[in-house]
């Protein structure tokens, strides 16, 4: 995982969503250096989502834009065209979120962290 990207999710959970912009621009630049294209289109869908999400509708829609150019490109990343799609279609014609991605709004975290289960604890616990 790209040292960049994972910042930019720890800025995120921070909310300096300026930093974590910062961060996930350089994460992109450093996957399409490397020619990896799919972390990069990956990586552009939460940059666009973030954007979206702070009010910043036309910077998100050309992010979104280069998101869907790449998946219909090469026929991959379904998930990510299906999040961009929604976005842009909200952004274009007010069209509501599905609920699926609408859920992942407000307190929630764009990538979910593991669970604290009793489980989990219960072997911290024995460590010790």
């Amino acid at each position: 995982m790209n040292i960049n990207f994972k910042a930019a999710m720890q800025y995120i959970d921070l909310e300096d969503y300026d930093d974590a912009i910062a961060h996930l621009k350089k994460a992109i630049r450093e996957e399409e250096d490397k020619d990896n294209e799919a972390d990069g289109a990956r990586f552009r869908c939460v940059l666009a989502e973030l954007l979206a999400n702070l009010g910043r509708k036309q910077e998100a829609r050309e992010e979104f834009d280069r998101v869907v150019a790449y998946c219909n490109d090469t026929m991959t990343l379904p998930e990510q065209r299906e999040i961009a799609m929604a976005y842009i279609h909200d952004i274009d014609r007010n069209i509501p979120l599905p609920n699926d991605i609408q859920k992942r709004h407000g307190s929630l975290p764009m990538i979910e962290k593991p669970v604290q289960n009793r489980t989990f604890i219960a072997k911290k616990m024995r460590r010790k």
